[in-house]
């Protein structure tokens, strides 16, 4: 009893998004999120610290 399936083509719309699914990353995101946030904040401090020792 030989059984056919049908072989996914790459005109086959992806079930998930070019980024996945955002259930499966959201927290993920969030924290790469989180930890850019803090680098900005540290960079600017470092920047503003900088600058008052020049002046």
């Amino acid at each position: 009893m030989p059984t056919t399936t049908t072989p996914r083509t790459a005109a086959t719309p992806r079930p998930t998004t070019a980024l996945g699914s955002p259930s499966a990353h959201g927290p993920l995101l969030a924290i790469i999120a989180r930890r850019r946030r803090y680098a900005k904040s540290v960079a600017t401090s470092r920047v503003t610290a900088a600058l008052r020792r020049v002046a």
